[in-house]
This record gives C-alpha cells, sequence and structure tokens, in this order.
C-alpha cells in the first residue's frame, strides 16, 4: 500500500496566561516516587483514585517536560496542565502506536472513557474558581469540508467543552490565523497577542486545536506596596537592580540541605504557589523532592523578600516531546491519528505563556490578609527567605495536586 506523499496537517497550539500574586497551599498527590511506576487509574469513573492519578500524570509529564526545556541560565514558563490537556485532546483520536506514545509519556489510562470524566470534572473544578479567576479554554477548528470525524469532534465539546469553529485554510490562511489569534487574545485577557503568524497554517492544514488558561489570584496575605524598594538580584551573569517586595507573615515553610521552600497562598486558597529557593548550584529538580517539601510544611513566621517580575514565553515543543517519546505523530508517514481522520499528522506544537507577579492588588485584599494568628505568633519558628537568586515556581491546584504553571526565574524584570 503506497502512503500519500502529502499529509494533512494538524498543529496544536496552547497559551497560558498568569497573572497576580500567589502562593502554594496544598501537596500534589504523588502516588510513588519510582520513575517507572504508573498511576493507578481505575474502572469507577470519578472517584478520589482517578482524580489523584489525573494529577500524578499531569506531574510527572511536567517535571519530564520542564527539565527537557530547562536552562538553568534562563528564565522558563510554561503551563504543563495546558499542555497536557491539548495532547489529552489529540490522544483522544490516536489510534496503534501513536496513541501507545502519548499514553506513555502523559501517564494516561488506556481507557479513554475514564479520562474524559475525570478530564470533565477537573475543568468543572478548575472554571468554578471564587476568590479567583481561572479560565481554562480548548477550541477545536477543522477545516471547512474536512473528514475531521464527527465523533471526535462531540467527545471534545462534550468533555473538553471545546469551542467549535470550520475555517477555511486552504483559500483563505491568513483569514483563518486571524480568527483564531483573535479568540486567544479574548481568552486570554488581551495579554496573548498574535499567537500565530504566517506559515503555522497552509492549504494543507486540516486542523487546529488550541488550549488557553488565563489565571488571576490575590495573594491572601499581600505584600504592602510601600515596603518595596529597590534591591539586588543575583542572575547566572551578576547582581541586578530589582524591585523587591517585602513581608512577614505565617506561612507554610520548610527547608533542607537543598533549598527553602515556602508556601504563598491565594485569597480561596484552592490554588497556590509553591516558592523553591536553592541553596546549591547544582540544584536538581524531581517529583520526589516536591512531595517531600510539601510533606514536611509547617507554619513558620516568615520574612520574606520576593522580586517583583514577569516573564513572557513562546515554546516550539516539536522537538522536546519527540525526545520526551512522542514522535509518531509528527512523522506523516508514521502517524495513526485515524479517529480524528486519514492520513494525518501534527506539524508543530506552539506553548505561549505569560505571568505577572507583584505585590498584589487592592485594599480590601490588604485588609483581608493583615488578620489572625496573633496568639500563635510566640510559638513559631522565625525564619528569613530572601529571593535574591535564582528560584523555581510551581503554581498548584488543590484539589489535583496537578501543577498548573512552573517556572524558574534567572532574570526578574
Amino acid at each position: 500500500m503506497k502512503t500519500r506523499k502529502v499529509s494533512s496537517i494538524i498543529t496544536l497550539i496552547l497559551t497560558a496566561l498568569l497573572l497576580g500574586t500567589y502562593i502554594f497551599q496544598n501537596a500534589p498527590t504523588t502516588q510513588n516516587s519510582n520513575k517507572n511506576l504508573r498511576p493507578q487509574w481505575n474502572n469507577g469513573g470519578v472517584n478520589t483514585e482517578n482524580l489523584q492519578a489525573l494529577g500524578y500524570a499531569n506531574n510527572r509529564f511536567a517535571l519530564s517536560l520542564f527539565n527537557e526545556i530547562w536552562g538553568q541560565e534562563n528564565n522558563t514558563f510554561f503551563s504543563p496542565l495546558s499542555i497536557w490537556i491539548v495532547l489529552a485532546m489529540l490522544y483522544e483520536g490516536a489510534e496503534g502506536e501513536s496513541a501507545a506514545q502519548l499514553e506513555k509519556v502523559l501517564y494516561l489510562p488506556k481507557n479513554k472513557t475514564i479520562l474524559q470524566e475525570n478530564i470533565k470534572y477537573l475543568l468543572d473544578e478548575l472554571n468554578n474558581g471564587g476568590n479567583y479567576t481561572l479560565k481554562i479554554a480548548n477550541a477545536l477548528w477543522p477545516q471547512i469540508n474536512s473528514s475531521v470525524k464527527q465523533e471526535y469532534a462531540e467527545v471534545l465539546e462534550n468533555y473538553y467543552y471545546a469551542y467549535l469553529q470550520y475555517l477555511n485554510y486552504a483559500k483563505d490562511p491568513e483569514k483563518a490565523i486571524e480568527t483564531i489569534n483573535s479568540w486567544v487574545e479574548n481568552q486570554t485577557n488581551r495579554k496573548i497577542k498574535n499567537l500565530l503568524h504566517k506559515g503555522d497554517v497552509n492549504p494543507q492544514t486540516i486542523l487546529v486545536l488550541t488550549n488557553a488558561i488565563y489565571f488571576y489570584g490575590l495573594w491572601n496575605y499581600p505584600f504592602n506596596a510601600s515596603k518595596t524598594n529597590n534591591g539586588y538580584f543575583l542572575t547566572p551573569h551578576g547582581r541586578v537592580k530589582v524591585k523587591m517586595m517585602h513581608g512577614e507573615f505565617t506561612l507554610k515553610y520548610t527547608e533542607d540541605k537543598n533549598a527553602q521552600v515556602v508556601e504563598l497562598p491565594y485569597k480561596g486558597k484552592n490554588i497556590s504557589m509553591l516558592v523553591i529557593l536553592p541553596k546549591t548550584q547544582d540544584f536538581e529538580i524531581n517529583l520526589t523532592k516536591i512531595q517531600k517539601w510539601i510533606e514536611n510544611l509547617r507554619d513558620a513566621r516568615v520574612n520574606i523578600s520576593f522580586p517583583r517580575f514577569d516573564m513572557k514565553e513562546k515554546l516550539n515543543l516539536k522537538n522536546s516531546l519527540e525526545r520526551l517519546g512522542i514522535k509518531d505523530i509528527f512523522n506523516p508517514a508514521k502517524a495513526n491519528l485515524s479517529g480524528i481522520s486519514q492520513s494525518i499528522s501534527v506539524s508543530n506544537i506552539v506553548h505561549q505563556s505569560y505571568v505577572k507577579v507583584d505585590e498584589n492588588g487592592t485594599e480590601a485584599a490588604a485588609a483581608t490578609g493583615v488578620s489572625v494568628v496573633a496568639t500563635a505568633l510566640p510559638l513559631l519558628p522565625h525564619v528569613v527567605f530572601n529571593a535574591d537568586h535564582p528560584f523555581l515556581f510551581l503554581i498548584m491546584d488543590k484539589i489535583t495536586g496537578s501543577i498548573l504553571f512552573m517556572g524558574w526565574v534567572a532574570y526578574p524584570s
């Protein structure tokens, strides 16, 4: 049987936007630190074990991808959950070895119904934030009159809440790019513009899948802007001046010979930031270490200095994912995405993200954060947490322990 020389193309586009001030509140579930262990999915639909498996799967993938793209001398920022979800959307239409590779690298269940039910539950929970704004939006952009299977589109609409719109890549790719970029801009509160450029789609494009995540959160214990001053941050290439925020709060804290770790909660306390400040230059990160730090967190009175920073990242993920083991979907001769359409492959996966961290916000938020714990203060250890050199931060969801965002700050800006 001859293979078609020109295959249709899928482009996966991801955007992540994180605004506000953050802190970490709850531990991710890591069912075992052994790197060969798989999450324990079961056939019970939506239940505690499967939600833990989902969080574990996302976090294992997050650390694998982070260590693939991380360079200690550069800023790194991305949304593991965003990438994981859009690849799970692709998995829904994958068969054979293409499905096996996605399943292995993403730690997915073989039973796609279990994945669908738990993804739906997760999206319902995450999109119903109270004191913060967290919006996860998926979209499906097929070519007009294409052979994308209706069953596939329905799965994405029903379980991933994917918006569906047909576009004409063959006749008007520029209009298609404009339409998708407009959707992304609206989903990210106009912070990410012009995600797609000329050449990202072409007349052979049959489908574009997009995922956008937008988060805005206020610190549960905001920094007082009047205390922010000029400070120094030791980058890999010398000291630079930064705006350093200061505060003293009762926070969850731990440390060992490798790092100081503090948890900074957001209002609502369902989402938090875990800040990991290395003590050594040969710093390494894995899920076992993160789990141990979280388990050891205890209340402390923390005198914290933390830089304002913002970062904008655009990542081409094709090579990184191939090195992790997702290869066949990019190869027109090997890709098996027959659950979507015949003779299609993935051309590229682009992930764009933005993060901004500052003191926080509003007088109401500042007033709310000052209360409590006066009676317990004398019993708590006092520690100093001075983030004046490169550090790692994780934004995490309390319900599943999933890492929503992950970054390495080498150069605050």
